[in-house]
C-alpha cells in the first residue's frame, strides 16, 4: 500500500522481546512496507527504522511495549529483601532514544522520595556513572529511575513507546518497589508495571485495582487491605525478620 502525507504513523508490532535481558530480543513483526526497505541481515532497530521513516517522507512511528517477563515474587517477605521500597513524587521527566540499535526510547523520571521505607542496610540505586549528562542535577533527596517508554526524536524521525511503568502525574505520590541496592542514584524496576501504585491523598491508600496480573499487588490486597500505614508496618516486621 503507498504511504500518503508526512504525518503518517508507522506501527511497528514487536513481539517476542523480553524486557529483561536485550540478548533474547527478536525481530519484530513488520508491515509489508517496513521489509521490503530492510536489506538481508540488517538488523531492525530504531537506527534503520529512521533511515527508512526518512526516504519515504515518515516523521511519526509508534513501537509497542516489550512482552512483560515479570519476576516471580513468592511473597511479602521476598518483595521486601528484593527492593529498595519508597514513596515518591514525580519531578520531571525525560525520553530519549539511547540505544538505536535497539527498538525503545528510554525515559529517565526525576523523582523526588518523600518517604523511604528501607532499612539502614537497603540503599539505592545504581551507579550514577550510568546517568547521561545532559540530565539535570539530581538534589539531595532526588533519583533517576530509568524505564522503558515514552517519545523522543531520532534523527528526525519521533518514536513513541507505551511508557511501561506507566503515566505519572507530576506531584502526585506513589509507592515504588525499586529493584536495584547498590549506592548510587539511578533506579531500575524489573516488575514492569507492577511496582508503581498510585497514593490517594486523601487517606493514604494504595491503589491497586488496576494491576490484578501483579503478584505483588494481590499481596498487598491480602495482607494489608490496601492500607499504606499497614504496608508500612508490614515492611518494618519484615525487616526485623530478616535481621534474626
Amino acid at each position: 500500500m503507498k504511504i500518503l502525507g508526512t504525518l503518517f504513523v508507522l506501527l511497528v508490532s514487536f513481539v517476542g522481546v523480553w524486557a529483561i535481558t536485550r540478548q533474547d530480543q527478536q525481530a519484530p513483526q513488520q508491515s509489508p512496507d517496513l521489509s521490503r526497505g530492510i536489506g538481508a541481515g540488517e538488523r531492525v532497530n530504531i537506527a534503520s527504522i529512521a533511515n527508512i521513516a526518512n526516504a519515504r517522507g515518515i516523521t511519526k512511528v509508534t513501537l509497542s511495549l516489550p512482552i512483560d517477563r515479570q519476576a516471580i515474587v513468592r511473597d511479602f517477605d521476598d518483595a521486601v529483601a528484593r527492593h529498595f521500597i519508597a514513596i515518591a513524587q514525580l519531578v520531571e521527566k525525560n525520553s530519549r532514544v539511547a540505544d538505536p540499535t535497539s527498538l525503545n526510547v528510554t525515559t529517565f523520571y526525576r523523582l523526588k522520595i518523600v518517604n523511604s521505607l528501607g532499612d539502614k542496610q537497603t540503599k539505592c540505586c545504581a551507579s550514577g556513572d550510568e546517568i547521561p549528562e545532559t540530565l539535570p542535577q539530581l538534589g539531595e533527596d532526588e533519583i533517576y529511575l530509568k524505564a522503558i517508554g515514552g517519545t523522543a526524536v531520532f534523527e528526525g524521525v519521533e518514536f513513541t513507546q507505551e511508557e511501561a511503568i506507566g503515566q505519572l502525574a507530576p506531584g502526585q505520590k506513589y509507592l515504588f518497589f525499586l529493584s536495584s541496592k547498590t549506592p548510587g542514584k539511578l533506579a531500575s524496576v524489573f516488575l514492569g508495571a507492577g511496582v508503581v501504585y498510585k497514593i490517594t491523598d486523601s487517606s493514604d491508600r494504595i491503589a491497586t485495582e488496576n494491576e490484578e496480573s501483579s503478584r505483588l499487588a494481590r499481596l498487598i490486597d491480602q495482607e494489608f487491605g490496601g492500607s499504606l500505614d499497614k504496608l508500612k508496618e508490614g515492611v518494618k516486621l519484615s525487616h526485623q525478620k530478616s535481621a534474626r
